[in-house]
């Protein structure tokens, strides 16, 4: 769902849900607005009374008016520190909350949002966007107590010292005011909105070259690179000093008209106080409440140009909490049971884009403890195919069966508790060693963790470390090598002992002695298991009992090795062209 025009309107009543979450926080925030306004506009009044004293020489009462406005300035101090510290709570419990909720709801979502949202919008939205809300719902939603009641209070105090003058000073500020406010926050909102863009794409370039540093260092493009970023980077820097040249010829403005008031005053009020109609005092007074009343007004454009840019904001953050997950459990889900692994494909159609089905009627059976290899070139299906066994996507037509179950029925967590899975790429976090293999199950023991990574061939390696397991790996793994990395996402499946296991071209990044020990490691991980096995090594293929051909998304030969090799087919094809690619022919 997109936010913008008319839509935007539901975006303020959804914001005041999370502030009126902080009730007493609220309240007491509210309160001290308003004892805050009141004190403030205390001072003017009684400098008034001071002037008109002194001009009449009655200085009896002096020293209780200097005790009496240094009291107000301390306690006005202290409320602002106050109210300050109470929006800036507030601000962080709102984006705390709003931010957990967020990424709670991510790891709900289905593949497809990741496929279709840039990295760096998400990162952009759970913090920048957050921070951007909750500094809004805090402190603006106050601001906009505290103007309001400022400008109600100061025109009654102004109508009440003089009605002419108040009028004639309020008729020239109050409407040219609000018209610069408004004429900068329309100009400022589309710069905003274009700022956000180019930051986003700043911070998944930002992404990019750090996990690929090693590609673009293979490829010696490190001056097109920073070019790249370069070039993002001046967008945001341009953006950010337009919105700032924009505020800066504003205040110009404003100041003139501040002038012009403040002239007008002064000569219309010195007319009045030599006509005996106001006193100097009151003079004073109605200049300062005057002048107090621009930033209160001032404030509702300001205001106004947050809400724009907070709705922005809010509108991309409320457009992933409302993103609906494609593959969703149902309400009567049940627990899938422990399986044995049988594995039933019917006819099943699947595709990104469901105008352009990618698997297209496939019909596969899988039984327990069955080793299979999909084989089959570049985009015939082969990924994919196994990326709906978990339920990382659902097909649109036909249907998945675990031991007779359909995986739309069984609750999520029960099905993937029961699938391990090796990717090609592997992942491995910032963590220790014992935490990587351990990730899926938080509570495995050591005894378990050693375990897993002795049948894996990693063991030897760990216990070399100095820290052996404790040892902090950095981010994707970058201290450790391919094959040792493969090893250790082999040890991390092995932990969950997974009834179905799945191993998505888990050796084609490694060379050929480090794929020998990997499948070594794999045969003993694979036993009692039903494997998915996603390749074109041959080394690998030997790990299977049966190989399952793909083309164009359609199952095109089924059977073993010497059985499909017979056929010459597509399979003998394939396996004739590794022969020859391995004998670098």
């Amino acid at each position: 769902m997109a936010y913008g025009g008319k839509s935007a309107k539901r975006i303020l009543p959804r914001l005041f849900k999370y502030l009126i979450a902080y009730k007493l926080l609220f309240t007491l925030s509210i309160t001290l607005v308003v004892v805050g306004v009141v004190v403030d506009l205390l001072l003017p009044w009684i400098s008034r009374d001071i002037v008109n004293n002194i001009f009449i020489g009655s200085i009896s009462n002096i020293w209780l008016y200097a005790v009496a406005i240094l009291g107000l300035t301390i306690l006005h101090g202290a409320l602002f520190f106050l109210r300050d510290y109470i929006s800036g709570l507030m601000s962080q419990k709102i984006s705390h909350n709003m931010r957990l909720q967020l990424y709670r709801h991510l790891q709900d979502l289905s593949y497809s949002f990741f496929d279709r949202v840039d990295v760096g919008q998400i990162i952009n939205r759970i913090t920048s966007d957050i921070d951007t809300i909750g500094n809004f719902i805090s402190s603006s939603v106050t601001q906009l107590l505290s103007s309001t009641l400022m400008i109600l209070l100061i025109s009654t105090i102004l109508i009440s010292i003089n009605v002419s003058m108040a009028l004639i000073s309020i008729s020239i500020t109050v409407p040219s005011i609000v018209i610069i406010s408004m004429v900068f926050a329309k100009f400022v909102r589309p710069i905003f909105d274009r700022r956000w863009v180019e930051q986003s794409r700043l911070n998944t370039v930002v992404a990019e070259s750090v996990s690929g540093f090693r590609v673009i260092k293979a490829l010696g493009i490190e001056n097109w690179a920073f070019t790249k970023f370069q070039s993002i980077n001046k967008q945001v820097y341009d953006l950010s000093m337009r919105s700032e040249k924009l505020a800066t010829r504003t205040w110009p403005f404003l100041n003139l008209i501040i002038g012009v008031a403040s002239a007008i005053v002064y000569l219309y009020g010195g007319l009045r106080f030599f006509n005996n109609e106001i006193t100097i005092g009151d003079l004073i007074a109605f200049s300062m409440y005057l002048g107090y009343l621009v930033w209160p007004i001032m404030s509702f454009g300001f205001l106004y140009a947050d809400y724009q840019r907070t709705s922005v904001s809010a509108g991309r953050v409320f457009e992933a909490l409302d993103a609906e997950p494609e593959v969703k459990e149902k309400p009567n889900a049940i627990e899938l049971p422990n399986i044995k692994g049988h594995v039933v494909f019917e006819n099943v159609v699947f595709g990104y884009d469901p105008n352009k089905p990618v698997l297209k009627g496939i019909n596969l059976e899988v039984r327990p403890g069955e080793k299979v290899a999909l084989v089959g070139v570049t985009g015939s299906g082969k990924s994919t195919l196994i990326k709906l066994i978990p339920r990382f996507y659902d097909p649109q037509k036909g249907r998945i069966l675990i031991d007779g179950y359909d995986i739309r029925d069984v609750k999520i967590d029960s099905l993937r508790r029961q699938i391990g899975v090796v990717h090609q790429d592997i992942f491995l976090f910032p963590i220790s060693i014992r935490e990587n293999i351990a990730y899926g199950k938080p509570n495995a023991t050591y005894e378990e963790i050693e375990k897993a990574a002795k049948i894996a061939r990693i063991h030897d390696f760990i216990m070399s470390l100095p820290e052996k397991y404790d040892t902090i790996i950095g981010e994707r793994g970058v201290t450790l090598s391919g094959g040792q990395r493969q090893r250790l996402a082999i040890a991390r499946a092995l932990i969950l002992n997974p009834k179905i296991l799945i191993l998505d071209d888990s050796t084609s990044s490694v060379d050929s002695e480090t794929e020998k020990e990997i499948c070594e490691a794999l045969k003993e991980l694979i036993k009692d298991k039903t494997v998915f096995i996603v390749t074109q090594r041959l080394s690998t293929l030997k790990l299977a009992d049966r190989i399952v051909v793909l083309d164009d998304g359609r199952v095109v030969e089924d059977g073993t090795h010497d059985e499909l090799i017979a056929k010459n087919g597509l399979y003998a094809k394939i396996y004739e062209s590794q022969i020859l690619g391995s004998r670098g022919v």
